[in-house]
């Protein structure tokens, strides 16, 4: 059997539980890794024999995935806006709305239209020179810190999240990304914890978002595989986490700073109201790529 007929027969499997689409980007996923090859090499009909170690590799992956795990848990990896990150079970797999997010906040502050004002003279400094400190809320994997510090040279982060296993994660992403991010564990919902985190220019979160009645209309993949804790809350407490960020932010953002948050796109309206009534005077309500309600931002005047 040659790499090439090893991989129709591998998607040729996948295709009991997934679509055509999602069976040949998983097979390509897995062959790349396993092979450590692109795949438009490997497809080609000519090509090698596996050998006994990469069959091995490949037929374990096929049973996880028949299972419906999801191939970055099933690998261990994913890619978060242009890098590798260690990913498994104790970690949301990080998507591209967040990217979204996050290429929101950078192009804000790369692009000159979010200006962090002097503390003296009350004055925007434009310079973007000076040291630009970012929080992290809920930071899992550690995709949005790592993401913001490798591409803000004068960025320091800081990334927190109630979990320890999650904040392993982090760190070994860190360490091997080469990225320096202050990582502690703290729980954010416990005021206690928030006062122990100082002033930023920035803040950003992709907080646990999907009401528990949301679940039923999930894929199993999801449900049955990611930390609940990241994902969900309470039915009758669909804002909890916002209502919280947006008053946290009040006092620990500095003037002209802004707060970013992934939001449940069933209650864009109602996220947008809630930091107004926090007192946030300009608060944007934007639209993802697939035209839902999707993030916000809210700044400190």
């Amino acid at each position: 059997m040659t790499i090439h007929s090893a991989f129709r027969q591998f998607k040729q499997e996948l295709l009991s539980i997934y679509s055509e689409g999602e069976a040949a980007t998983i097979a390509t996923w897995v062959f790349e890794s396993v092979f450590e090859t692109p795949i438009s090499v490997l497809r080609q009909p000519n090509n090698k024999v596996p050998d006994a170690t990469q069959m091995t590799l490949l037929n374990e992956y096929r049973k996880q995935l028949m299972t419906h795990k999801p191939v970055q848990y099933v690998l261990n990896e994913a890619w978060f806006y242009g890098f590798k990150l260690e990913v498994n079970e104790q970690v949301l797999i990080p998507r591209p709305e967040t990217e979204e997010l996050v290429d929101w906040v950078i192009q804000d502050l790369t692009g000159g239209t979010q200006f962090i004002k002097d503390a003296v003279t009350n004055q925007a400094d434009t310079s973007n020179r000076r040291p630009l400190h970012i929080l992290d809320i809920g930071t899992g994997s550690g995709c949005i810190a790592l993401a913001l510090s490798k591409n803000l040279s004068h960025a320091h982060c800081t990334a927190i999240d109630k979990s320890a296993t999650a904040l392993d994660v982090a760190q070994k992403n860190a360490t091997r990304l080469g990225v320096s991010v202050v990582f502690k564990q703290l729980d954010f919902l416990n005021e206690n914890d928030q006062n122990k985190l100082g002033i930023f220019e920035c803040i950003v979160s992709n907080p646990p978002y999907i009401s528990l009645n949301e679940k039923e209309e999930m894929e199993m993949n999801v449900t049955s595989f990611e930390p609940h804790e990241a994902l969900f809350v309470p039915n009758e407490m669909p804002l909890l986490f916002y209502r919280e960020i947006a008053r946290f932010s009040k006092d620990h953002l500095s003037p002209g700073g802004s707060v970013y948050v992934e939001i449940n796109q069933r209650f864009g309206i109602e996220t947008q109201q809630l930091f107004l009534q926090e007192g946030f005077e300009s608060v944007v309500l934007k639209k993802d790529m697939s035209n839902n309600d999707r993030m916000i931002k809210a700044t400190k005047h």
